[in-house]
């Protein structure tokens, strides 16, 4: 300080009490990140799932590009609903509920 009289009066910067804590590390022992191999065998495991004709496969697929794709957390992924995509994709996806497939 470049004042005496006010380092007389000021005996520690304030700053330093109003700084936040440091985050802690993300990864623990109870939490990892997966590798790039890892990632790339689950897209593998997975696509072969929905490649059989699964449907839950193919919803897995579409979630798990989805997660890794744009980064969202679980909860944000689960808490995806119709109503929160474009116009235009939830159109589609109610024309396709009423066309009936043959087998």
């Amino acid at each position: 300080m470049q004042s005496p009289d006010l380092a007389m009066r000021i005996k520690m910067n304030p700053v330093t009490l109003a700084r936040p804590k440091a985050p802690k590390a993300y990864q623990g022992k109870s939490t990892k990140s997966l590798t790039d191999l890892d990632v790339q065998h689950l897209l593998q495991v997975v696509k072969k799932r929905a490649d059989s004709g699964d449907l839950i496969g193919k919803r897995d697929y579409a979630l798990l590009l989805l997660y890794l794709i744009t980064g969202m957390r679980r909860e944000e992924l689960i808490s995806l609903r119709l109503a929160t995509f474009p116009y235009k994709v939830a159109l589609h996806h109610k024309v396709a509920l009423h066309h009936k497939v043959a087998p």
